[in-house]
């Protein structure tokens, strides 16, 4: 249709009008009609790209997501809840550790475990929930978010699912539960030093912010360090307990490498509660041993279940030595520990471990002897001589409670009727001194004159039970030994001041009782089927003797008399030299004058005899010291450390009696051994303070580092083995006393054996099992102090008639220092373990 054209007449305009209103309607028609054409492509387009969506992409209005994820949740669900209640229950079965059970519940997967659970029910509901309540919202905007959820969901839970099924597996594996508790116990101790430094820096902050209130500031300090001590005792507990559930899993299963591994993991615990003291002592060397609670509390609760192994081999010995090899040789030992070793000697009885017992017997007849010789440990480490009469009475002291405690639980043994451990008092041998078993009919009344006195740390109901009359089983027991403990001369007990007057008077205030004890005794059959000679035995005369002996030890000046026409006794024969010098006699051997031997004057001839003796130090010196240890050669050595004057309480007849005195060697030997150790703890010393470069090679690269470190000059230096395994590897030969690497090195041997009071010293512990290579010109050097080269000798009369105490303190000092140089640049080898 044709538009006319527009003109200037109105009537012309008018007339237009209709034609024009027909033509918009028609042009909004044909609008109309595309845009309808336009909405359906787009409609029909929208509908296709959701067809593609949901068949091809599984995305929008699909659920396939949650038809696949859902049922495997619950799946994995009804899979995982009664998997893990059966571990659980078979785990305290197994096991039968509440600890390893804790363990287990408080483990990160399973808490994870049930975390994620968790998770995934409260997202299977809330699925559910939104799908019904909030169609549009959830279906048309969040579908494909939540379908993305759902998928990280199923995935996590199948993962925990699977990590949990694998740790379960793994804690039913006892080797791999060792591993799992070894693994948990450094995670606890990372996460308590965390707990301490969050703690210090609280401290700190405080201190900032509050610095004028000094007292809560000390207050919070205190409170923080107590906290700390009690936060690091934690892991140490959890990993022995859980050590103890292992333990007992491998004896009822028969599981001896099991076992030895829970031992070896033990090291850790000992050398941490070895290393520590409980308490700063008068003298700033010899400490007193920290309480091994955690030690003696795993053997405590082990011999509850304990059992011998079949065809285990050393099984009770890796048991005793463990055990014993916790206490420090250069410390008092705890009463406590005392007290908690008789407890595991009692439980070894009550429970039928017998021959664990006598394993335990036999090991520590001489082992706990160490105590004695603490007085020494205190001179090698180079204590003060004015300190060495206190470190006597504590070491005496400490060997008087550990006697006391195991003479006790024997006496509980003999009332059970164990007979058979009677045999450690008869057996005889060369190590009768300071046998922790007494073997003399003397050190049986005086052992048991020292548990009476202290009675009241016997009377313990965790020792004993309550109704156990202790003095009666003591009584029984010293009976026994009386009766069959043949007659002999012999002492081998230490005595403190004020203790031997204190001692017989006991023994005489028990006389009546033993006599009835042992005349009791004499009609029991099975001890009479045992030992016949018992029904023969005079009960009277056997006592009288041994307190005869004792009186003669510790109470010379009471000596008897001897009359002319009797015969006289073994006993004054044995002491026949006490009786010359308490008596001048007539030759029908009536007393006419009395000696005191407490205010007589030291004999000059004696004490001249023994001064001589030094004279050939020197030369002494060189056969007990190591060949080679020393050097020659003082140049650059501008340090020096002393040797100081050594100490010894000397029984006072020595130098009263040519006779007793018998030449005196043995005193003299005594100085030089102790002399000698002290000098071979200095030169360690004196290698501890030099530039030490520390290595750990294998066998076989060792002449390579060798050659390297010594530029090929080998002669010129010398190798050092501290108890090293190397001797046993390298080409080393003997000539004489002589040692030698490939012929041309000289090589020294340092070892415990050899010099026993070296053991568990701080310096010889730090170079035990290595190697040193030192050159010749850098090795300390020997020399005397100043001009003056006379050795001192200072005899004090320490005799005291009152306290019963006859002894002399004799005091050498040689005047010797022991040079060398801080700067000179040695190499510590150990040998690295060879994997097989």
């Amino acid at each position: 249709m044709q538009i006319p054209f527009f003109t200037d007449s109105l009537d012309t305009q008018l007339s237009l009008i209709p034609y024009m209103m027909r033509y918009e309607h028609s042009m909004q028609s044909n609008f109309d009609i595309d845009t309808t054409m336009t909405n359906s492509k787009r409609i029909e387009s929208q509908i296709h790209n959701l067809h593609d969506n949901i068949c091809v992409n599984d995305i929008g209005y699909s659920d396939i997501v949650s038809v696949i994820s859902i049922p495997l949740i619950i799946a994995l669900f009804a899979f995982s809840f009664p998997f893990i209640f059966q571990t659980i229950n078979h785990i305290n079965d197994k096991y039968a550790s509440k600890h390893i059970s804790t363990l287990f519940r408080t483990s990160i997967k399973h808490k994870l475990f049930w975390i994620i659970n968790s998770l995934s029910i409260i997202y299977v509901i809330a699925y559910g929930a939104c799908s019904l309540l909030w169609k549009e919202g959830f279906f048309v905007k969040y579908s494909q978010l939540w379908s993305w959820i759902m998928i990280f969901v199923a995935f996590a839970h199948a993962c925990i699912v699977m990590v949990f099924v694998w740790y379960c597996i793994n804690f039913n594996n006892p080797d791999k539960l060792f591993i799992i508790i070894k693994r948990r116990y450094h995670i606890e101790k990372f996460i308590v030093k965390l707990q301490q430094k969050w703690v210090l820096c609280k401290v700190l902050l405080r201190s900032c912010f509050h610095y004028k209130d000094k007292a809560g500031n000390t207050i919070y300090k205190s409170a923080r360090d107590m906290v700390c001590r009690w936060q690091n005792s934690v892991p140490e507990d959890c990993f022995v307990s859980r050590l103890i559930g292992v333990a007992r899993f491998a004896v009822k299963g028969n599981d001896f490498s099991l076992f030895q591994n829970v031992l070896y993991s033990l090291d850790n615990i000992i050398d941490t509660e070895r290393s520590s003291c409980s308490r700063e002592q008068k003298d700033d060397v010899i400490k007193e041993s920290s309480v091994h609670y955690r030690t003696m509390r795993f053997f405590d609760e082990l011999l509850i279940t304990y059992k011998p192994i079949p065809n285990a081999f050393m099984q009770n010995e890796s048991i005793i030595f463990k055990m014993v090899g916790a206490f420090d040789r250069t410390k008092y030992m705890s009463n406590a520990d005392s007290f908690r070793l008789a407890i595991c000697m009692r439980k070894m009885l009550d429970y039928g471990n017998e021959a664990l017992l006598e394993k335990y017997i036999d090991y520590t007849q001489h082992y706990f002897k160490y105590l004695l010789y603490l007085p020494k440990v205190f001179y090698i480490k180079g204590g003060l001589t004015k300190n060495r009469d206190y470190v006597e009475k504590r070491s005496v002291n400490s060997w008087n409670y550990l006697c006391c405690f195991h003479y006790a639980v024997l006496a509980y043994a003999f009332d059970k009727c164990k007979y058979s451990l009677l045999k450690i008092h008869l057996e005889k041998n060369h190590y009768s001194d300071y046998n922790l078993y007494p073997k003399t009919g003397a050190d049986v009344l005086i052992r048991y004159a020292y548990c009476v006195n202290n009675i009241c740390f016997l009377n313990d109901n965790k020792l004993f039970e309550r109704r156990v009359d202790v003095k009666s089983l003591l009584r029984k027991y010293t009976a026994i030994l009386l009766l069959l403990i043949p007659e002999t001369e012999e002492i081998g007990y230490p005595m403190l001041e004020n203790e031997p007057k204190k001692i017989i008077d006991t023994i005489d205030s028990s006389k009546s009782d033993l006599e009835k004890e042992m005349n009791i005794i004499k009609t029991n059959t099975t001890l009479l089927n045992l030992y016949p000679n018992l029904a023969n035995t005079n009960s009277s005369k056997r006592f009288s003797y041994f307190l005869d002996v004792i009186k003669m030890f510790l109470t010379p000046s009471a000596s008897r008399e001897i009359e002319g026409n009797k015969e006289c006794s073994t006993l004054s024969l044995v002491h026949s030299f006490i009786g010359r010098l308490l008596e001048k006699t007539t030759p029908n051997k009536t007393r006419t004058r009395r000696t005191n031997l407490y205010t007589q004057k030291l004999n000059k001839k004696i004490t001249d005899d023994f001064a001589s003796r030094f004279n050939q130090l020197n030369n002494d010196l060189s056969h007990f010291l190591p060949n080679g240890l020393f050097s020659s050669d003082s140049y650059g050595k501008n340090d020096e450390v002393f040797l100081n004057p050594c100490q010894l309480r000397i029984d006072k007849l020595y130098f009263l009696d040519m006779e007793y005195y018998s030449g005196g060697y043995d005193l003299y030997r005594e100085y030089v051994e102790q002399f000698s150790t002290r000098l071979i703890y200095l030169a360690l010393f004196s290698f501890r303070k030099m530039k030490l470069k520390e290595v750990n090679i294998k066998s076989p690269n060792f002449d390579i580092f060798f050659e390297k470190f010594t530029r090929g000059k080998r002669e010129n230096f010398v190798l050092i083995g501290i108890d090293s395994p190397f001797e046993a590897i390298l080409n080393i030969t003997l000539n004489g006393r002589d040692m030698s690497y490939r012929k041309t090195t000289p090589y020294v041997n340092i070892s415990s054996s050899r010099n026993p009071l070296l053991t568990d010293l701080d310096d010889y512990t730090y170079f035990k099992d290595s190697i040193l290579v030192v050159a010749k010109k850098d090795l300390p050097k020997i020399v005397d102090i100043g001009e003056n080269k006379d050795i001192m000798i200072d005899h004090k009369d320490c005799s005291d008639e009152s306290n019963m105490q006859l002894s002399v303190r004799t005091t050498i000092d040689v005047h010797k220092k022991l040079i060398f140089n801080p700067n000179a640049k040695i190499a510590m080898v150990r040998l690295k373990r060879m994997n097989m």
